[in-house]
C-alpha cells in the first residue's frame, strides 16, 4: 500500500460527507403526504488519519410531515424529537 503525501497538491486532506434522512411509510405515502427531508447529518473526516474532525445533525420539519413507525425503525427519529425541530417552509 502506497502512503499518501498530504503535502502534494493533488491530494485532499479532509472531506465532508452529508447524509439525508427522509420520511417513509410501509407503502405509498398517505393522502396529502410526500417524502421530505427530516434530518441532515454532516461529518468532516481527516483522510490521512481517518478520524472524524467534527460532525453535526440537524432535524428539519416542513409544513406537512409525519414520522411513521417504519421511519422511526430505520432512522431512530421519533415524533416527539422531530416535532420540536426547526420548521422549514417549502412550496406545496
Amino acid at each position: 500500500m502506497e502512503l499518501i503525501n498530504a503535502n502534494e497538491p493533488q491530494y485532499h486532506v479532509r472531506s465532508i460527507y452529508i447524509d439525508v434522512e427522509l420520511t417513509c411509510w410501509e407503502g405509498a405515502p398517505p393522502l396529502g403526504m410526500k417524502q421530505e427531508i427530516i434530518e441532515i447529518g454532516i461529518t468532516e473526516l481527516n483522510l490521512i488519519t481517518l478520524q472524524t474532525i467534527q460532525e453535526a445533525s440537524h432535524f428539519l420539519r416542513s409544513k406537512r410531515w409525519e414520522i411513521s413507525s417504519k421511519c422511526t425503525y430505520f432512522t431512530g427519529i421519533y415524533y416527539r424529537r422531530h416535532s420540536a425541530s426547526t420548521l422549514i417552509s417549502q412550496g406545496s
